[in-house]
């Protein structure tokens, strides 16, 4: 087992992480290990790592030396968070589309209500 793994990729910084004492939590309330973490978010373990890094995700929890955790309701309420944004995104650019289509509707509508200069025939 001489095969070393880089876990400073994986790990936040030591000034980001929590400590299980400060914490507060419901007792029935589970820490998950960063696959059981992946699997409740429906993610991959890579997907899920990058988006603890991006901030999408909450910040593990450590009850012990390089042993990261989470609470389950924690991760259920930011799941929730992620994915009302991809529909409040749809909503805001439906919304801008209707409105350049209204202003385009009313640009149209001026050019057909003017009435073109007449021509002057040079003799």
């Amino acid at each position: 087992m001489s095969e070393q793994t880089s876990t400073t990729e994986q790990r936040p910084p030591a000034s980001r992480r929590r400590k299980l004492s400060e914490t507060t939590h419901i007792p029935a309330d589970p820490l998950l290990d960063c696959k059981a973490a992946a699997v409740e978010a429906d993610m991959s373990l890579s997907a899920w790592w990058q988006a603890v890094a991006q901030g999408r995700m909450p910040l593990p929890c450590y009850p012990a030396p390089r042993s990261p955790r989470w609470f389950a309701s924690e991760i259920r309420e930011a799941v929730l968070r992620t994915r009302a944004l991809p529909m409040e995104q749809a909503a805001e650019r439906l919304r801008k589309k209707m409105e350049t289509e209204k202003a385009a509707r009313a640009a149209r509508k001026i050019a057909d209500s003017e009435v073109p200069p007449e021509e002057t025939e040079a003799a």
